[in-house]
């Protein structure tokens, strides 16, 4: 670390505190420095003050002004992203000290993609619990890019989703959990009816597809499906990652069909209006992945969870 940086160090550890954090946070947030002073209950001039103590401890100007409003600088857009994570993280230890006063162990934030089995996470739980490893759970469901958006920003501890892509993970360790079977769905007397055997893609032509939207990991994955068999991606009906509605959709027509994660499947068609089979294609899903921010400190709770989770993955293998 260089002497300049040691110095920083020293004076944000020294003269930062909480409230200035806040106060860059909400300024951002509101773009001028009146809003932001109603928000945070201040006056302007006392506002003001704190936001030069901070760039007199850091040795730069944090905001310059432009017709749009007040906008941060090179250092002001850092030390906001870093006030937001703080901030965030600061919430969090309120949620588990308070989670620790109610008896628990702590508090864990898990993201999950929609078109994941809700009992694969609750037999997780139930593994922890009879480990008498109690903790309060906040469960987000989501597609990728906000999971991973709000894993960044620190108001999630983990995610599980789909490997989003060398590019888009450069600070994020993946770890694969399993590969999800794939499944064409569609109305019990629908234009499919009777057939249990894989069918090609080719056979599809006459039918209207429920897809993921763009730019999720799966519809990325389906098109490419599609491109191997010489066939070009239909345009979807309808797009959709949610399952519940993506069931409705179907019970409701006749002529649409969805590729969906053969457990998604099983829970849809269980009533018996929806019927499920596999698609003839050389076609798997991307993995499922426990996402976590790289270099992150390894929370104990987290890795409860992370094993409690590949516990119950091997219970359920076939």
């Amino acid at each position: 670390m260089t002497s300049n940086a040691s110095q920083l160090t020293h004076l944000l550890r020294t003269r930062l505190k909480m409230k200035q954090l806040a106060v860059l946070a909400t300024i951002a947030q509101e773009g001028s420095l009146h809003r932001a002073a109603a928000a945070q209950g201040l006056s302007q001039p006392a506002l003001s003050k704190m936001v030069k103590e901070i760039e007199d401890a850091i040795g730069a100007p944090l905001f310059e002004r432009s017709p749009a409003g007040l906008q941060p600088t090179r250092f002001g857009e850092r030390l906001i992203f870093r006030a937001r994570a703080l901030l965030a993280d600061l919430d969090q230890l309120a949620l588990e000290l308070a989670a620790i006063k109610e008896g628990y162990g702590s508090s864990l934030r898990v993201g999950m993609i929609p078109l994941l089995s809700s009992t694969l996470l609750a037999n997780a739980i139930e593994r922890l619990e009879a480990e008498k490893k109690h903790y309060v759970f906040q469960i987000s469901v989501g597609s990728t890019d906000l999971l991973i958006g709000a894993l960044r920003a620190h108001t999630l501890d983990c995610v599980l989703a789909r490997f989003p892509g060398a590019t888009f993970a450069d600070d994020l360790d993946c770890r694969a959990l399993y590969a999800q079977r794939s499944c064409l769905v569609t109305h019990a007397e629908g234009l499919l009816k009777g057939r249990r055997e894989p069918i090609a893609l080719s056979g599809l032509t006459d039918c209207a597809w429920i897809l993921p939207p763009h730019p999720t990991p799966t519809r990325k994955a389906i098109d490419r499906m599609f491109l191997l068999a010489d066939i070009t991606p239909p345009v979807p009906a309808f797009e959709c990652f949610d399952p519940a509605v993506i069931g409705a959709l179907l019970a409701s027509r006749r002529d649409l069909v969805a590729i969906l994660p053969q457990e998604i499947a099983e829970d849809l068609s269980a009533d018996g209006q929806l019927m499920f089979f596999p698609v003839e294609a050389q076609f798997a899903l991307p993995e499922i992945c426990l996402i976590k921010l790289r270099g992150a400190r390894e929370d104990p709770a987290l890795a409860h969870f992370s094993a409690a989770l590949a516990q119950a993955i091997r219970a359920r293998a076939p």
